[in-house]
This record gives C-alpha cells, sequence and structure tokens, in this order.
C-alpha cells in the first residue's frame, strides 16, 4: 500500500521529539484503520496509529467504544501489551497511538509453517499460549478487570525476539461497562465464544475460550468453527460443541486435551474459570 509523508506529524502526535514520520497502511478493519508510522530521523520506535474510517466517524455507538478501547490501551502497563503513546483527533478523524510491535501475526505463521514437524508446532502452541494466558492474568486481575474479547489468529503477533503480544483492543471492555452493560461489540465469528454468539453478556471466560479455540486449531491445524458464512460461524458458537476431555490426547497428552476441552466448555459456568487456573494447567502439561 503506498506510503504517505507528513510535514507537520511532529505536531498531531507526541512526543514532538520524535520528528517525521512516514506512513504505511497495515490493516482496514470493518471500523478502523492501523498505520505504521516510522520516524524518517531513524531514532525512536515506530508507532500504530489507529484510527476510525470515514465511514463510521460520526457514529456515537463506535465513537464510544474507541473511546473506551484509547483508556483501555493507555492504562495498560505489560512489556508485552500494547504501549500507549498519545491519541487525539487527525484530521476530523480520531485516532490513538501505540508503539508499534514489528513481527507477524500468528495466523500467517501458520500459513507459512503448515509443514513443520509438529512436535515443534506442539511446543510453539503451548509457548504461545503461556504467553497470551499471561497476557490474560494481567487484563483480569486489575481491580477493574479488562475483557479482551476479540482474541484470533490474527490478534496475535509474533516479534522478531519470539515474544507474543496481543494487540487490537477494539472489542475490549472493562467490568465497570459490564456492570453499566454499555459493551456491545463482537470479535471475529470464527472466535466467537458461545455466549458472545447468543448475545448474552461475557467476560473473561470468553476469553479463555477463544484461548482454547486458538490452541485447538495450532494443535490440529485444522479450524474450530465450521461454519462458512458469518452467520453459520455464530449459529456453529451458540450450539452446544461439548468435547470429551481426551478428545486431543493422541496428539498432545492427556493433560493438554483436558485443558482444552475445559477451555472450549460452551457453559461459561462449566469452562476453566480464570487466566491463572489455565496458565498452571498448561504449564504442567
Amino acid at each position: 500500500m503506498a506510503s504517505v509523508i507528513s510535514s507537520n506529524i511532529e505536531s498531531l502526535i507526541q512526543p514532538k521529539s520524535l520528528g517525521k514520520f512516514r506512513f504505511v497502511a497495515v490493516a482496514e478493519g470493518g471500523v478502523c484503520e492501523v498505520y505504521r508510522a516510522e520516524p524518517l530521523s531513524g531514532s525512536g520506535p515506530s508507532l500504530a496509529i489507529k484510527r476510525i474510517r470515514d465511514i463510521w466517524r460520526h457514529h456515537k455507538g463506535v465513537n464510544h467504544q474507541f473511546e473506551i478501547e484509547a483508556k483501555i490501551v493507555q492504562s495498560l502497563f505489560y512489556p508485552t501489551l500494547p504501549r500507549y503513546v498519545s491519541r487525539g483527533v487527525l484530521k476530523g478523524k480520531a485516532y490513538y497511538a501505540y508503539e508499534f510491535f514489528h513481527g507477524m501475526p500468528l495466523l500467517k505463521l501458520w500459513q507459512q509453517q503448515g509443514s513443520t514437524d509438529p512436535d515443534k508446532l506442539l511446543k510453539m502452541s503451548i509457548a504461545c499460549g503461556i504467553e497470551i494466558l499471561e497476557q490474560l492474568y494481567y487484563l483480569h486481575s486489575r481491580p477493574n478487570p479488562i475483557y479482551h474479547g476479540d482474541i484470533s489468529a490474527e490478534n496475535i503477533i509474533l516479534d522478531r525476539d519470539g515474544h507474543v503480544h496481543l494487540v487490537d483492543f477494539g472489542c475490549a471492555h472493562t467490568q465497570k461497562e459490564a456492570d453499566e452493560k454499555s459493551y456491545q461489540w463482537l470479535g471475529k465469528p470464527s472466535y466467537i465464544s458461545p455466549e458472545q454468539a447468543k448475545g448474552e453478556p461475557w467476560d473473561g471466560r470468553s476469553d479463555l475460550y477463544q484461548v482454547g479455540v486458538m490452541l485447538y486449531e495450532m494443535i490440529t491445524s485444522k479450524r474450530w468453527n465450521r461454519g462458512r458464512s458469518p452467520r453459520e460461524k455464530v449459529l456453529f458458537a451458540a450450539s452446544k460443541q461439548t468435547m470429551a476431555p481426551n478428545f486431543l490426547a493422541e496428539l498432545v497428552g492427556s493433560s493438554a486435551s483436558q485443558l482444552v476441552a475445559g477451555l472450549l466448555a460452551p457453559d461459561a459456568n462449566h469452562r476453566i474459570q480464570t487466566a491463572g487456573e489455565a496458565l498452571a494447567l498448561l504449564k504442567q502439561g
């Protein structure tokens, strides 16, 4: 995609000492667009600039959720989660900026390593699962817990040092929003939890379900959700897909199989309840 050179970006994005930036389009979703801003001076970190697309700039609900997202990212202090830089309005559209993670989405990595040795893929799956659960433990254990709601292979970045980063808090909300019932955004149909699919209140246990989907797909190299269209995917997620504890035992052993089955329990009350519990089980396996 084409890049854009801005002569006055230092007046739009803080800190000003970073100077001028070169913009490169990174991603465009249904609601927002993301750019990578690279300092032309060659010094300082690259930034990720996320802003609302033109067609949604006046939508009250979109702007409300974007405000929640920016505040959530601003509150994060964890080494592998987005590090907030600034926020504001750029050419009439709200934006916020955070330090850019140089790496590869997990989905792209899977596509490139489809024929990789199964033992290597299993080790990678466990390592990724541990790092994501550690991040969720941090998010869920805060005084006002944060629930991500959109954990997927597209929203997990593996950086050059082998660390895993959970990004895109566009569907996230806190316990406060949950109590006030002021959230409404759902993640990708392939990964949504049963309670999300049925329009019910959802919390950190939906995040755990999505980690279960991710682990299943990494272990088996198959899609968990068998729906073809977005509607079919929502219907699949809403159905009761209860898995036997040993359904993956031949691939990963009984302990890891029980963990994935426990994360994928369709009833949130019967699911593994906390990231700490899931993390302990994964490390044991």
